[in-house]
């Protein structure tokens, strides 16, 4: 299978998966709390309130408020953000710079010291230095994140900081960015911008305010890639194509980097993919010890004040990164290890399931109304399904692929979702 195809088929498995987390997310959010609370005063009068749950929809049932939200994040409307004022696409796309700068800089910074680490502790198996390493890699794994972080902001930062010139928290400074010296922010990457507006002070405020808070993400990710890496190294030098690489003469360090290193790397590609995508949706604790304006703090923000739309774009967005890393990743292991195909059996069920979600949301896409009648007719059809499963005693997977072709069936044959999709396109 080509790289396109595999990659066309795993983004089409991931919409169902993205409809169970919209689905999930939409109903936790529900016991939350009345999503109105944060808008009503003292002074909010009965008819206010009755004004604000119709204009939220809050009136109607919850399947036609789930569907309705559907409709929204489909046509690129994820709700308004309270907390800071903002529609929540944009606001997701303003964090996310912040998030992302800091994410790749601690992510640099993880990689470029735990591979290397991890090879060298495996080396040096049961020396000094392999002692040293894991007791690093150990504490690193053992001391909780926000504790590290208000170490290093304690001592670093406060204690020192006329000798280290290391700020606090924030992003930057406001006064030399905004009042003294503004320059224009192209990206939203505030080390990216000053290196195009070639101004040094800018450069070296914000990675100075990057320091600590990236070096607290990047430990809570290096040890863990340091002893993963180890533990694959010390396997892989005890395989026959390493031994056979040193009886032919071949110098250490070409056996240890280019056959024993990139075979080691697979399982740790994984944890890496991984970790990533958890940096990408912003660490909640270090962004708030830091008070770093980005995802995890936004989200935080977002929970203490009930801002329902803000959570539910903050989760999608989680969601969504994550599906990306892992199909990274996946890519990732067949450049590594030729032997892994781009491949994978792929029953009926899994392409009906697809195909249902796939078509659910080209039909709520349309209508709310025509999306809701359809979803009806599957959960129907599901259930069907089930009971002849249940009768028939079929096998979990078939039952499945039973209860998927009678929905697609019952989808396409339903008078009443046909008469409607045609009177809805006759309208047009």
């Amino acid at each position: 299978m080509k790289l396109w195809q595999y990659v066309l088929r795993r983004l089409a498995f991931t919409i169902p998966v993205m409809l169970g987390v919209t689905l999930i997310t939409f109903s936790l959010s529900n016991l939350m709390g009345d999503p109105v609370a944060p808008y009503v005063t003292e002074k909010s009068t009965p008819e206010q309130i009755e004004e604000l749950r119709k204009l939220h929809n809050l009136d109607k049932s919850l399947p036609v408020r789930y569907f309705t939200y559907i409709n929204n994040l489909l046509h690129g409307e994820w709700g308004y953000s309270q907390t800071i004022n903002q529609p929540v696409s944009d606001a997701i796309v303003l964090k996310f710079a912040a998030t992302l700068e800091l994410s790749l800089l601690a992510f640099a910074v993880a990689v470029a010291t735990a591979l290397p680490l991890g090879i060298f502790s495996s080396v040096k198996h049961n020396r000094w230095e392999d002692h040293w390493i894991r007791l690093f890699a150990l504490f690193g794994s053992a001391v909780p994140i926000f504790w590290f972080a208000l170490i290093l902001k304690y001592f670093l930062a406060f204690q020192w900081g006329d000798a280290t010139q290391l700020p606090l928290g924030y992003r930057y400074d406001a006064i030399l960015w905004d009042l003294e010296d503004p320059i224009e922010q192209r990206t939203g990457l505030l080390l990216v911008d000053a290196l195009l507006a070639g101004s040094w002070v800018h450069f070296k405020d914000a990675l100075m305010h990057m320091l600590l808070p990236a070096t607290t993400l990047a430990y809570a990710s290096m040890a863990t890639t340091i002893r993963l890496m180890r533990g694959s190294m010390l396997d892989v030098l005890e395989q026959d194509y390493v031994r056979t690489a040193r009886a032919k003469g071949l110098p250490e360090h070409k056996v240890v980097v280019n056959h024993a290193a990139r075979n080691a790397m697979i399982p740790t590609v994984t944890l890496l993919g991984l970790a990533f995508g958890g940096l990408l949706n912003g660490s909640v604790l270090t962004e708030t010890v830091w008070q770093w304006p980005g995802l995890g703090l936004w989200a935080v923000t977002a929970m203490r004040n009930l801002d329902t739309a803000a959570i539910l774009g903050y989760t999608l967005f989680a969601g969504m990164l994550y599906v990306l890393a892992n199909l990274v990743v996946d890519v990732a292991y067949a450049w590594l290890d030729p032997r892994v195909e781009l491949s994978g059996d792929v029953g009926l069920a899994e392409w009906v399931i697809a195909g249902m979600a796939i078509l659910l949301l080209a039909v709520t896409w349309l209508s709310v109304d025509l999306g809701l009648g359809l979803a009806q007719l599957l959960l129907y059809a599901l259930l069907l399904g089930a009971l002849v499963g249940l009768v028939w005693q079929l096998p979990l997977r078939a039952s499945f692929s039973v209860c998927g072709i009678l929905a697609f069936v019952d989808a396409l044959l339903a008078e009443s979702v046909l008469v409607e999709y045609i009177a809805y396109l006759m309208a047009l």
